[in-house]
Formats: structure tokens, C-alpha cells, sequence
């Protein structure tokens, strides 16, 4: 399913960004935090703006070479961004963010699990 990127134009526009789609979601996915971004990228957005006064509020996520993801909330929904990164040009850049099923909507589900440690 094609997550419509209307929904957040409201949000997209108070902060005034900059970039593009890609850039868009992968600083949604990211908490608008990123290191990454933020060195590539600079000032593509207004800092200081409440997030959560138009619904976005980031959730979770794990940030590394191999496998990326990203779960934020929006107006009572969650949100899942998978990427990796690649090199291109002597520049790590991020890719396949809005890829075909890397982009989606997600339900939190507790889980129990077993984990066997030496005694």
C-alpha cells in the first residue's frame, strides 16, 4: 500500500523543508535528528518547531550501514521506514526509502520471547 504524502503537508510546510520526498520521509523516519542529514543536508529545515502540535512524534528506530529503520507516530498512526546506505560519489546517501514496501503503516505488537543465558 502507497502511503499518501499529503497528510503531512501541514507538517512539511511549518517546518519550511527543503527537500524532496526522499528526504522528507527519511527525516520523519529519523526524528529529524539524523547526523546524516543533518552534515549532508544543512539547514533543509526550521528548528525549534513543535512536532507534536501537528501530530508527528518519532516512536523508535535503529540507524546503521547494513539495515535501517524508523517508526514515528502521526495523527494516531504509526509509520515504518526501511533504508540502507550506499556510496555514491565518495558520499554515503541513503536509498530505497520509498521503495516498494519500505515505506508503511505499522501497529505496535507485544511479543514475548525466550533468551537462554549461561547459568
Amino acid at each position: 500500500m502507497i502511503i499518501d504524502l499529503e497528510q503531512f503537508k501541514e507538517l512539511r510546510e511549518a517546518l519550511k523543508f527543503k527537500g524532496n520526498d526522499h528526504d522528507f520521509v527519511y527525516a520523519m523516519c529519523t526524528g529529524f535528528e539524523n547526523p546524516l542529514m543533518c552534515w549532508k543536508r544543512v539547514e533543509q529545515w526550521e528548528t525549534g518547531v513543535d512536532l507534536s502540535v501537528y501530530g508527528y512524534e518519532f516512536v523508535d528506530g535503529e540507524d546503521c550501514i547494513e539495515y535501517s529503520w524508523g517508526v514515528f507516530s502521526f495523527n494516531d498512526k504509526f509509520y515504518k521506514g526501511d533504508w540502507e546506505y550506499c556510496k555514491v560519489a565518495c558520499e554515503w546517501d541513503y536509498w530505497y526509502i520509498l521503495g516498494e514496501g519500505s515505506f508503511y503503516e505499522v501497529k505496535p505488537v507485544t511479543k514475548t520471547i525466550t533468551i537462554w543465558e549461561a547459568v
